[in-house]
């Protein structure tokens, strides 16, 4: 099948995963052994010290959905959220991002740490958008700075369309 139907317009599809398993009984029994993870609990420091400190991706990870999930009561931890823009895991850097984008214009001063963070060559396209949809979240004018980085990342194809979003926010 090729084309498009005529009524179709502004839509896009990406596949961003191919999730490649193993089947038959051993995987199956496998699969039914594996726990959800526990979502790390506590106060925002707490949960800052996890993002940092904790040895296990997932709980650093988890760690930061859950100060993303906070919005603003979580500005007391945007210096770990700054630091694990840097981690050593692509969805750590990715949810730290999200998180950051969702404390909105408290997360000013993380600006250039994002754009640090967009700017690593060869990183990988989620923490990009995430990093430009934040910018977005942030605003005008302390993420003014970063439009000719969103420029640049508006010419990713999976990135462009969170690019464009942000650039549209900021000019």
């Amino acid at each position: 099948m090729s084309g498009k139907r005529e009524a179709s317009s502004g839509y896009h599809l990406g596949v961003d995963n191919l999730v490649l398993a193993r089947t038959g009984a051993e995987a199956w029994a496998a699969a039914a052994q594996v726990r959800e993870p526990a979502v790390p609990r506590g106060n925002v420091a707490a949960l800052a010290q996890i993002l940092t400190t904790d040895p296990d991706p997932v709980r650093r990870g988890l760690a930061a959905v859950a100060l993303r999930d906070l919005g603003s009561r979580a500005k007391a931890a945007l210096p770990a959220l700054v630091a694990a823009l840097q981690d050593s895991e692509v969805a750590v850097r990715m949810m730290t991002a999200n998180a950051v984008g969702g404390l909105g214009s408290d997360a000013a001063a993380a600006v250039p740490a994002l754009m640090a963070a967009g700017s690593v060559k060869g990183e990988q396209v989620h923490v990009l958008r995430a990093v430009a949809t934040a910018l977005g979240n942030i605003g005008k004018p302390a993420a003014t700075p970063a439009l000719p980085l969103l420029q640049e990342l508006a010419r990713i194809p999976r990135v462009q369309w969170a690019a464009e979003a942000a650039q549209r926010k900021l000019e």
